[in-house]
């Protein structure tokens, strides 16, 4: 449906980039990343748009360090403005919202159509 927003992830990641706590949503947590969809000819079987694109623990890891190296070169670039404001970044498909101080950087993934007010 086009009027349900999809949030594909949260995290919270350490000053070294280090995941304290993810969690990821969408089709993924379904047997090989496939859902069942009903269609006028009978059952058959789609693949959601954010369920292989971090299928797993590896790939979810390398997402949060790259995401991290990012949001901190960012955060060099712009070493006058305050840290307690949220950016949003376009990155790997996705768009993500973030929060980064000294110490800990949130950040919401979602789709890249997603609009980050919402």
């Amino acid at each position: 449906m086009d009027c349900l927003h999809q949030i594909y992830a949260v995290l919270v990641l350490d000053n070294n980039g280090k995941c304290l706590f993810g969690k990821y949503f969408g089709a993924s947590h379904a047997e090989g990343g496939e859902i069942a969809a009903a269609a006028d000819d009978g059952a058959t079987s789609i693949r959601a748009t954010s369920s292989n694109k971090w299928p797993n623990s590896q790939k979810q890891r390398e997402f949060e360090a790259n995401i991290h190296t990012r949001i901190r070169s960012l955060h060099a670039n712009n070493s006058g403005s305050s840290s307690s404001e949220g950016d949003v970044i376009l990155y790997d498909g996705a768009t993500i919202v973030f929060l980064a101080d000294p110490e800990l950087t949130f950040a919401i993934v979602g789709g890249p159509e997603e609009n980050e007010l919402v």
